[in-house]
């Protein structure tokens, strides 16, 4: 196994975690008060991170000894100019759009290390049988964390600190938390920086992990049957404490899709002939647009007194008066939470000011119209390459896709952003054919 192999996988083994170091600088506030999101931070993974993309390009060079850059040049150009593209208009939009250039700097360099990672990913093709096992031991140890938070009502405490599990109560402040019989309940957390992103995880990484199970049943000794079924069982559990609708729609989601792929006749889109097999990638792309405005327009059209559906109602109007504001190149990378405070309520406190729930819109209110069409034609691609890659890496896509209706994590977020590039890669693998 090479180096670049070993660090992926430990990686992902430490993908959950959010063990970093915060550098606060004065653009890391609103109003004098401290953003995470404005925050640059160094997470252990980041380094693991910056130690592949290191290996990884010492590999390239020479790899590229052995052929002629020409060729290797010709081979790669297309995608390469897409990527040029992306990020001369990113960087612009750094430059000269966003207000807080600081925190628009901080989010272009996590983009340009993704979308390194990325290509990493494809190169050293990872196996499946490997993830799944990560994946296995990950939920694993992330469901133990949370089902014990929440039978302690706290965090847990010693060493999981070293992954990155904060310090709180059910009686914390601002902590997320579930009525039931009259009183609250702590949502656990994990090592995950909200339970909706504990809980979106474990909605993708769970379906990933039974398919492949199912698939593989006969292949796989006694020991590790009884590993996948206790990491499956212990993760159900903690995705159902975790009180995240959205998550729970998204498991929902993949065993249905888990269900439709492992028996053939109701594989509507997989027949070879026919207006539907020839036309899919179409229509799955007309279908995806709709259901992005519809995750716009609905939460608009739902009346409702609950707090945080009208907290999510009131990001969006915002987000909408911010898009109207600058259509052509958005506001800034990074920049919709400064933004979008303008346009809220000034009733609600600090607390309130956050990226819009819907990742879309967060990247049309980001980086405008312009921007946001360069993200459209990167999603068409992926679904270009989701319809040839196996089912496996299909339907985690497809819950990915679904999560980010709900919320902005998967482009906000470490963990998010990791669990989305490195399926988005997946489907980039010709290796993912066979899976």
């Amino acid at each position: 196994m090479s180096i670049s192999l070993g660090l992926l996988y430990l990686l992902l083994i430490l993908l959950p975690t959010q063990l970093g170091r915060h550098f606060f600088f004065p653009f890391s506030s609103i109003a004098g008060i401290r953003s995470d999101y404005l925050t640059p931070t160094v997470y252990l993974t980041d380094i693991l991170i910056f130690l592949l993309i290191s290996f990884s390009f010492l590999d390239k060079i020479k790899d590229l000894d052995q052929r002629p850059i020409s060729l290797w040049l010709k081979n790669s150009k297309i995608s390469i100019g897409f990527l040029l593209s992306v990020i001369c208009y990113l960087l612009f939009n750094v430059l000269f759009i966003a207000a807080n250039k600081g925190a628009a700097f901080y989010a272009f360099i996590k983009i340009v290390e993704y979308v390194l990672l990325g290509t990493i990913i494809v190169r050293v093709k990872p196996k499946m049988s490997a993830i799944c096992a990560i994946f296995a031991f990950a939920v694993l140890y992330v469901s133990g964390i949370a089902i014990g938070q929440f039978a302690l009502q706290r965090s847990i405490g010693g060493v999981f600190w070293f992954l990155g599990e904060r310090t709180f109560y059910a009686s914390t402040p601002g902590i997320a938390a579930i009525s039931g019989g009259g009183r609250l309940f702590l949502r656990p957390y994990a090592t995950f920086p909200h339970p909706n992103v504990l809980g979106g995880f474990l909605a993708v990484v769970l379906p990933f992990i039974l398919f492949w199970f199912l698939k593989h049943y006969k292949e796989i000794n006694f020991f590790f049957k009884s590993f996948y079924i206790a990491s499956f069982s212990l993760g159900g559990v903690a995705l159902f404490l975790s009180f995240s609708r959205s998550a729970w729609l998204v498991f929902f989601i993949g065993l249905s899709c888990l269900f439709f792929a492992a028996f053939p006749e109701f594989r509507a889109f997989n027949s070879g002939n026919g207006f539907f097999a020839k036309q899919k990638k179409e229509i799955l792309l007309v279908c995806f647009y709709l259901l992005m405005l519809f995750s716009v327009v609905i939460p608009l059209s739902i009346p409702s007194q609950q707090e945080s559906f009208v907290h999510r109602e009131n990001l969006l109007q915002a987000s909408i008066q911010a898009v109207l504001s600058q259509p052509l190149y958005g506001v800034g990378l990074n920049n919709s939470v400064v933004r979008l405070s303008s346009f809220l309520p000034r009733v609600l406190n600090f607390s309130f000011f956050q990226p819009v729930h819907n990742m879309y819109m967060l990247l049309f209110v980001e980086t405008g119209f312009i921007g946001f069409t360069f993200f459209l034609l990167f999603f068409a691609l992926i679904f270009t390459r989701v319809l040839r890659a196996s089912p496996l890496i299909r339907i985690a896509l497809l819950q990915l896709f679904f999560l980010g209706f709900f919320d902005h994590y998967l482009f906000t977020l470490q963990q998010g952003q990791l669990l989305f590039t490195l399926f988005a890669a997946l489907a980039f693998s010709k290796d993912s054919l066979q899976a």
